[in-house]
C-alpha cells in the first residue's frame, strides 16, 4: 500500500450510517419466541447496514474521510456541502514511533458537533480512539475503540427523531490485495422514531479480496471486489433477545460505482436466528445496487 496520511473513514461512515436505516416496523411484536416477518425485516436492515458500514470504514479516500496529518474534516457520505465538524484531536502533537501511516494513539472527540443537512438536524457526540496495535513495527494495522460514539438526527419535516450509539472495538489490517476486519463486542443501541429501542452486539470477522490484485491503496477509493462476513451476535428488541449466527453463503460483490447503501450488487448472507430452541432462518439476497430481498423460513424438523 502506498503511504499517504492515514484516513479515518470510519468516522465519516459512522457519522452517516443509519440516517436512512432501521425501520421499527409497523406490525406489533409477537409474543412467540420465533422471529416474526416484521422482526426479520428489521434485523436484516440492521445487518445490511453493519456490513455496508465496514465497507465505508475501508474507503481510504480523502474526499470522504478524516485526514489525520492535515486538517481534520468529517464529510457525510449522503450529504454534499461544507464539512460540518472538526473533532478535537489529542494528544497534540501526535507521536508515531515507527513512522508508518498510523500514529501511536489519537483520540477524536466529537463533543458539541451539530449541523443541518437537507431536512435533518444532526448532533454527534462521544469519542473514537485510534491506536496502532504494533507501534514499533511499520505496517498498516489500526485499532478503533468507540466510546459512546453516537448520532441523533431529527427530520424537521416530520419532527421524528432517531439515535444510534456505538461502543466497542474493531481492528483493521490491510495490504494491497486484501483487507481484514475483526469486530469484538461491538454494541449498537438504536432508538427508533417511535421510541422503540433495539440493540445489536456482534463479534464478526470481515474479509475483502480486491478483484484486481494490488489495487488497494491508501488515499484511494476501495476498488471492486468481494466481501465475506461471519460471526455471532445478539439482537434485542423489546423484551426479547435472539442469538444470530451470520454466514456468507455467496460472496458479496462490492461495486465502487454504486453510491446507494448497501453497496453490494450480488451475494447472499444467511442469518440463523434462535431463541429458546426456536430457529428461524433469514436469507438476505443482494440483487443490485442498494437493493436486497429478505426471505424468512422455519426449518422443518
Amino acid at each position: 500500500m502506498a503511504r499517504h496520511g492515514f484516513l479515518l473513514a470510519a468516522g465519516a461512515a459512522l457519522l452517516t450510517a443509519g440516517l436512512f436505516a432501521c425501520s421499527d416496523g409497523s406490525s406489533p411484536d409477537s409474543t412467540s419466541d420465533e422471529l416474526t416477518a416484521a422482526q426479520a425485516d428489521s434485523l436484516a436492515e440492521v445487518i445490511t447496514q453493519d456490513a455496508d458500514e465496514l465497507v465505508a470504514a475501508s474507503e481510504f479516500n480523502s474526499t470522504s474521510a478524516v485526514v489525520l496529518r492535515h486538517h481534520v474534516r468529517i464529510i457525510p457520505h449522503f450529504f454534499p456541502g461544507p464539512p460540518p465538524c472538526d473533532p478535537a484531536i489529542s494528544p497534540d502533537p501526535l507521536s508515531n514511533s515507527d513512522n508508518d501511516a498510523i500514529p501511536d494513539s489519537a483520540r477524536f472527540d466529537f463533543t458539541g458537533c451539530s449541523f443541518t443537512r437537507g431536512p435533518f438536524d444532526v448532533s454527534v457526540g462521544g469519542t473514537i480512539d485510534l491506536i496502532d496495535p504494533s507501534p514499533t513495527v511499520p505496517e498498516f494495522a489500526v485499532r478503533l475503540v468507540f466510546n459512546d460514539f453516537g448520532r441523533t438526527w431529527t427530520n424537521t419535516q416530520t419532527n421524528r427523531t432517531r439515535s444510534v450509539i456505538h461502543n466497542g472495538t474493531r481492528q483493521i489490517s490491510a495490504n494491497a490485495d486484501e483487507l481484514n476486519h475483526s469486530i469484538n463486542n461491538f454494541l449498537t443501541e438504536y432508538t427508533f422514531a417511535s421510541g422503540a429501542t433495539a440493540t445489536h452486539v456482534r463479534n464478526w470477522t470481515g474479509h475483502f479480496d480486491a478483484e484486481v490484485p494490488g489495487s488497494i491503496a491508501l488515499d484511494s477509493p476501495l476498488p471492486s471486489g468481494d466481501w465475506s462476513f461471519a460471526g455471532s451476535s445478539t439482537w434485542t428488541k423489546g423484551a426479547r433477545t435472539w442469538g444470530v449466527q451470520t454466514t456468507t453463503t455467496t460472496a458479496l460483490h462490492y461495486d465502487p460505482a454504486c453510491s446507494v447503501a448497501p453497496r453490494f450488487t450480488s451475494g447472499q448472507l444467511m442469518l440463523t436466528v434462535t431463541r429458546n430452541g426456536h430457529i428461524v432462518n433469514v436469507t438476505i439476497d443482494f440483487t443490485g445496487c442498494g437493493q436486497y430481498s429478505v426471505t424468512r423460513t422455519i426449518p422443518t424438523a
